[in-house]
């Protein structure tokens, strides 16, 4: 797991040492013990897919993607160059919804 740190490379950091806001590069078949805001994906149409049995049993891939025109943005502008405010309701049980907006400049 990397942790973006106001420059254009990753460093490895604990899960423990995570803070929110941080941004995190998850690669394939790694796993992520947090909640996150998808910004950008290596697929051209901003997919990817996420496997939740530890937290619900199932074992289906879910079908997750990012916002486009927030990937164009990081695509052309880099993901350094990339101001946002990320405004989200409060940690729930609820595992299939998140309420949230996204704010750039």
């Amino acid at each position: 797991m990397r942790v973006e740190q106001l420059r254009p490379d990753f460093k490895e950091k604990l899960w423990s040492e995570v803070k929110c806001g941080d941004v995190l590069m998850i690669e394939e078949g790694e796993h992520f013990p947090a909640d996150m805001v998808i910004l950008t994906s290596s697929a051209e149409n901003g997919e990817c897919f996420v496997q939740t049995s530890t937290l619900d049993g199932e074992r289906a891939l879910k079908h997750k993607q990012c916002l486009v025109p927030i990937k164009k943005t990081i695509d052309k502008e880099g993901l350094h160059n990339f101001h946002c405010s990320i405004h989200c309701e409060v940690p729930s049980k609820n595992l299939y919804e998140c309420n949230a907006f996204i704010e750039s400049e």
